[in-house]
């Protein structure tokens, strides 16, 4: 009985300390997102309905099997999400609807009700062995956006370029990620309309990563 406590108070240890070492030490503004109890936001039907279209990817070689950036009514009673999945070598290799040496990721078009939305969160998963974490603002930001009747509106790309940390021991390890916003209608679009054929020629929209006063969003030079 003695040696099979010893055994398993061993494995604990040494999984604590797994995660000592692997676990990022990031600045105030990273850390857990838990998301919120809002109702799940879905395709409109209706005949007003606008498009949202955006697309998500990352620079090829991060670490983080996938992406989530969060969005909901400005009332804040509902919400969705658009999401990439990176391949990753513990998943089986998946299509992604745009993809070269640089980076990878997905488009995503939303039907929506006529109405003011915003972006306010993401979350980044990170799977290393025993260490799981997950990445987000700790305070939610705003990028908002305005669905017009019939019209469809295009956001950018968000591309998620990867940041690091330092553990307890100084070694660094991933730490989350920063976002960079690029023109890519001319890509994005096509795809979009493919998927949904009532996706028009959109109002392009960049945001400002200025405006979203985050850490998480980068101005390009």
């Amino acid at each position: 009985m003695q040696k099979r406590c010893s055994a398993i108070f061993g494995r604990l240890l040494a999984l604590c300390v797994a995660v000592l070492l692997l676990a990022p030490c990031t600045g105030a503004q990273a850390g857990w997102f838990s998301g919120d109890d809002t109702e799940p936001l879905k395709d409109y039907k209706g005949a007003d309905a606008g498009r949202l279209v955006v697309s998500l990817g990352a620079y090829r070689g991060a670490d983080y099997a996938f992406y989530r950036l969060f969005f909901r009514t400005h009332d804040k009673s509902k919400m969705a999400q658009v999401k990439y999945t990176a391949n990753q070598p513990f998943l089986p290799h998946r299509y992604t609807d745009y993809s070269d040496d640089i980076e990878a990721g997905d488009v995503a078009v939303w039907a929506l009700a006529p109405g003011d939305y915003e972006f306010y969160n993401f979350e980044i998963y990170y799977a290393g062995g025993m260490v799981q974490e997950t990445f987000g603002s700790k305070e939610d930001f705003s990028i908002p956006f305005t669905i017009k009747p019939g019209k469809t509106v295009y956001l950018g790309e968000f591309r998620a370029m990867e940041i690091y940390g330092r553990n307890l021991f100084g070694l660094e390890v991933p730490g989350g990620a920063k976002f960079q916003i690029f023109d890519e209608h001319s890509r994005d679009l096509p795809i979009a309309k493919v998927r949904d054929p009532l996706v028009g020629e959109p109002e392009i929209l960049l945001p400002d990563p200025a405006a979203i006063k985050s850490p998480f969003f980068q101005r390009l030079p």
